[in-house]
């Protein structure tokens, strides 16, 4: 039996009985069965009798269904799973999450308002609450955000076939984690290059460590490795679109002696998220790896986010090393400590400052980097000269064309430069109590985009519409010429960089209730001239109403 769980609106009628046909099988719905017994709507039970009452029918329906025995797909109510009984008769069941970004639920479902927990509440509270639950009942999880129906029925269908098997009697769970890869072989590593590899240091006291930046240094990180370290184990998350990096790395920490473990995970933003951490503190455990053991991440941001986050938590923290494979990773997530995931409420919600052991960012490897990456990167190559480096900025302006090709020298400077300024800012304020705010130059705007694109958008295009509100903002308030407006405009078209997109002020605001920043209403960093970032501004509404108006012309 598969059943089909997801919060209301994310799919589960439409796609529970095309799955059905698809797989030979009959298709139950408990909301239409239950319409069926009561001779009216859900709505108007709920009306007449309340939820309680309701719940109690839903609950002896369902639980009929699923012990029938019959193999069928089931498309359960949202709220069915919240029953105990029926959260433990769903383990003799494939359970399916169908998963629904809010801002995509809140689209759904105003055509339909009529349900009864749509009048009244906190209907992001019920969301979150209700995809907790899905998150752990579930063996396997489908998105279904912008996707035809179709394509995600043809998922479900692809799983549920063999190995997964015809089902039984007998409770099914996902399978226990893989037992741990064996060790790595050491792997012939490229003759070592002659240059001598240029350090930044993150000055922290006794929590000081080094950003190496070089050519070929992916190839050496046994070298470039703390060499202080206890570790019995060395535990790699890699990024598998990058997993011929990940097995270099892993080699080459082979080579020097380590026992390495190598977790590859297809990495994207809106798989870093709690489940995915989960995931990865069982295979931990499985191992079984020590606090004295070291995590090294390979990959780009979302692989440092999400493994620095492991790494702080597990046996209340791992070193971490961070081998960022993409530009934006090398520039500015690997560095300064901050990891995190996402909840469906926004962005880096659950998250801690966890600083690592070194960073090792080899240039080279952004030669595989596909150019929209590349351009994502820049964005944040271009706030560090938004917010104080007008002499980077007006170079990577003119050098536009050289650096797309991937110029390795001007790659290398641009690295350097940025590295060094994400570092300067970092050893000055730690925990962001003061300037580290003026990193968060657009970003206001940047994560409430993605959150509303059920972070289908790039961190970089994010950042980009959002340093370009962010300026549309501080010329309403007269504190950035035009001049300096137009060259956020030239700068991002020079990566080819959005520069417009409409944008809902009414959704903005329901993220901003949940941004970092707030401080008894949204804050923002704006500009006082090029250079000249002041943190903690509050902005009267008519003047976003106005910048926003602008972002859609």
């Amino acid at each position: 039996m598969i059943v089909l769980v997801g919060f209301m609106g994310a799919g589960k009628s439409t796609i529970g009985p095309k799955l059905a046909a698809e797989l030979g099988l009959p298709f139950i719905d408990t909301d239409a069965e239950l319409e069926n017994e009561f001779g009216t709507s859900i709505a108007q039970f709920f009306e007449e009798h309340g939820e309680a009452a309701f719940r109690r029918r839903e609950a002896t329906l369902v639980l009929q269904t699923l012990e029938s025995g019959t193999d069928r797909v089931v498309a359960l109510g949202g709220g069915s799973a919240a029953d105990p009984a029926v959260a433990a008769a769903l383990e003799w069941s494939r359970v399916v999450y169908l998963r629904a970004s809010f801002a995509e639920i809140r689209v759904r479902l105003r055509a339909d308002m009529s349900r009864p927990l749509l009048q009244g509440g906190d209907l992001l509270a019920l969301y979150q609450e209700r995809c907790s639950l899905y998150e752990r009942i579930a063996n396997i999880s489908f998105d279904t955000d912008r996707r035809e129906p179709d394509d995600v029925v043809r998922e479900i269908a692809a799983w549920a076939a063999p190995p997964h098997g015809a089902p039984g009697r007998e409770p099914f769970k996902q399978a226990a984690p893989p037992p741990p890869p064996p060790l790595f072989e050491a792997i012939p590593q490229p003759p070592i290059r002659s240059e001598v590899t240029t350090s930044i240091q993150v000055e922290l006291g006794d929590r000081s460590y080094p950003v190496h930046v070089d050519r070929g240094a992916i190839n050496r990180v046994g070298e470039l490795f703390p060499d202080n370290t206890n570790a019995e184990n060395i535990l790699i998350i890699g990024d598998s679109n990058v997993s011929e990096l990940s097995r270099s790395v892993a080699g080459s920490l082979a080579g020097a002696g380590k026992k390495v473990h190598l977790f590859e995970l297809p990495l994207t933003e809106a798989a870093k998220n709690l489940a995915q951490a989960g995931a990865l503190l069982d295979s931990f455990a499985a191992v079984p790896a020590h606090r004295s053991d070291l995590v090294v991440t390979v990959g780009g941001g979302v692989t440092s986010d999400l493994g620095g986050f492991v790494a702080s938590v597990y046996a209340r923290g791992l070193d971490v090393v961070h081998c960022p494979t993409t530009l934006l990773g090398q520039v500015d997530a690997a560095i300064g400590g901050k990891c995190g995931v996402n909840l469906p409420a926004g962005k880096n919600l659950v998250g801690t400052i966890h600083q690592p052991r070194s960073v090792i960012c080899d240039v080279d490897v952004l030669d595989t980097l596909p150019l929209e990456e590349l351009r994502s990167g820049m964005a944040e190559v271009l706030k560090y000269g938004f917010i104080g480096d007008p002499d980077l900025l007006e170079l990577c302006v003119a050098e536009a064309p050289r650096i797309l090709e991937k110029d390795k020298a001007l790659l290398q400077d641009i690295v350097l430069r940025s590295a060094r300024a994400k570092a300067a800012v970092v050893s000055a304020d730690e925990t962001e109590t003061g300037m580290r705010a003026h990193l968060n130059y657009g970003h206001t705007f940047a994560h409430a985009l993605e959150q509303g694109s059920g972070f289908d958008l790039r961190h970089g295009e994010a950042v980009a519409l959002g340093m370009m509100a962010a300026a549309f903002v501080a010329e309403g308030m007269g504190s950035l010429d035009a001049a300096a407006v137009e060259m956020h405009e030239a700068a991002l078209k020079a990566f080819d960089l959005p520069t417009r997109s409409p944008m809902s002020l009414e959704e903005m605001e329901e993220a901003w209730q949940r941004d970092k920043k707030y401080q008894g209403g949204v804050r923002f960093v704006l500009l006082e001239g090029l250079g000249k970032p002041q943190a903690g501004v509050a902005v009267d509404r008519e003047v976003l109403v106005r910048a926003l108006e602008r972002m859609s012309e």
